[in-house]
């Protein structure tokens, strides 16, 4: 059972400042309190100064049993699924319900793209493309001194192992390290039994997300192992 009433009685109670408050509310933390985070953004102001009547109610010792709490506004849209998406993992640095590319998924598919999850199922040799953030890039010292990188290609269903040997990283590095998302153009390869992705084209993409909510795509771009 939920130990508040509602939004105001939160409020009042837990005593945050603005910025917890609007922390909280952007994050999904209050949504038990109320289904409609952008109504609470607008609440705000009028339940902070509920709390402060309240409070100075209990520094008088008055019972404010009978204060009345304003009303929530009305008529307010809340966020899009897209926009509680991203702000969640502005302010979380993970995802809860949605992850950020399952809104990119529609578009990915009608152009031929594939998930982590299904380019782990390609067979040897076979050719696909796959979008994602690319994450924990390692460079690991190599005989010949040339460079390769190893990636994990992160998107909604999981990651994918990729290498990129020397040739591609030196024509498309830039996109690997400093894209949020990419698109990867490779093949499957069997490694004793385990499939991973060879890389052989790396292009930035530019996510509709971005166009769809009020602020950029949060994704962290170069985070890097190396070694």
């Amino acid at each position: 059972m939920n130990r508040f009433s509602g939004f105001f009685d939160f409020v009042a109670k837990v005593r945050p400042n603005r910025d917890e408050l609007e922390r909280l509310i952007l994050s999904g933390a209050c949504d038990s309190l109320c289904p409609n985070r952008r109504a609470m953004l607008w609440a705000i102001p009028a339940a902070m100064e509920h709390s402060q009547t309240l409070f100075g109610l209990v520094e008088q010792s008055a019972l404010p049993l009978d204060f009345p709490e304003p009303p929530m506004p009305t008529g307010i849209e809340d966020f899009t699924p897209e926009e509680k998406a991203v702000y969640e993992r502005v302010l979380l640095g993970l995802d809860i319900n949605h992850h950020l590319m399952a809104f990119e998924r529609e578009r990915v598919r009608s152009r031929g793209g594939i998930t982590t999850s299904e380019a782990k199922r390609l067979q040897d040799g076979e050719k696909a493309i796959v979008v994602g953030n690319p994450i924990r890039l390692r460079f690991p010292p190599t005989p010949s001194g040339k460079r390769v990188v190893f990636f994990d290609l992160e998107d909604e269903t999981g990651l994918l192992n990729v290498t990129c040997f020397d040739d591609v990283y030196q024509r498309d590095g830039h996109a690997i390290v400093c894209s949020p998302y990419v698109t990867l153009i490779g093949h499957g390869q069997n490694r004793d039994g385990h499939m991973a992705f060879l890389g052989s084209r790396v292009f930035e993409y530019k996510p509709l997300l971005s166009q769809r909510t009020e602020q950029a795509t949060p994704i962290k771009v170069a985070d890097f192992l190396v070694g």
